[in-house]
């Protein structure tokens, strides 16, 4: 019954079956098989307690399922698995932790940061960061970038703004965090986007308000914008100004 209610494509029904098998032993490697295969984050979850529960018993057993789950999709189960690798020193975790510094979330970017930190105190991230803008990761290399660098780095994510638009996004994330006042004009530009996804990121990254002289900046933005999420960043946008100007 418990192993047809963990294929069972209802999530409720795989939550509740690993919650039943939490009472009884850890549970066998074929049942942790089907734990692992679900869709469902939370079901999958319950495999980080039954970790923790192998690891006096069976610390081989305990390593390798560690190592799985720091390869999980969900963040909130490579991070806790990531960060009991580089506790307990398993033998591959610094390979995982320099893996995991273009990891595509932030959680994990930064605890990977902190244990290769503790390591090695004189890291220079924001230098690893800067040779990965050229590579395949450039979305987490420039979000890395704009958590690590230096003011003047920002001008370094005026180039990947032609890319995808994942990566587009990042590098407006980092230009804004790393040199807000400086990527103002950038911000602007990207109102008019033909991506709506990096219209909606450039009108939140604005702030809360505009000054009075971006009004003529703004009115022609909006005769180049040829998209309707491109005309609705910028009349957000235009609504941060004062109220006469806005209006």
């Amino acid at each position: 019954s418990l192993v047809a209610s963990l294929r069972s494509t209802e999530p409720f029904v795989a939550r509740e079956a690993c919650r039943t098998l939490d009472i009884a032993d850890i549970p066998r490697p074929e049942i942790m098989e089907l734990v692992l295969a679900s869709r469902d984050v939370i079901a999958r979850a319950w495999a980080l307690a039954w970790e923790a529960q192998l690891r006096p018993e069976n610390p081989q057993r305990a390593a390798a399922l560690r190592a799985r789950l720091a390869a999980d999709s969900s963040s909130r189960i490579r991070g806790p698995a990531l960060r009991a690798m580089a506790e307990l020193h398993d033998t591959d975790a610094d390979e995982r932790l320099r893996a995991a510094l273009l990891d595509t979330a932030v959680s994990v970017r930064q605890l990977a940061r902190f244990y290769l930190g503790k390591r090695a105190p004189a890291t220079d991230f924001a230098a690893g960061y800067r040779a990965a803008l050229v590579g395949p990761r450039r979305a987490a290399a420039v979000a890395g970038l704009g958590e690590t660098g230096a003011p003047a780095d920002w001008q370094l994510a005026l180039p990947l703004l032609r890319g995808p638009s994942r990566v587009a996004r990042a590098a407006l994330n980092a230009a804004q965090r790393l040199n807000a006042e400086a990527s103002h004009d950038m911000l602007l530009t990207a109102l008019a986007d033909h991506r709506d996804g990096v219209c909606r990121d450039a009108v939140a990254l604005l702030g809360r308000w505009l000054p009075a002289k971006d009004a003529t900046r703004l009115v022609g933005l909006w005769h180049d914008a040829t998209t309707p999420a491109a005309q609705h960043a910028i009349a957000a946008a235009m609504l941060l100004m004062p109220p006469w100007p806005a209006l």
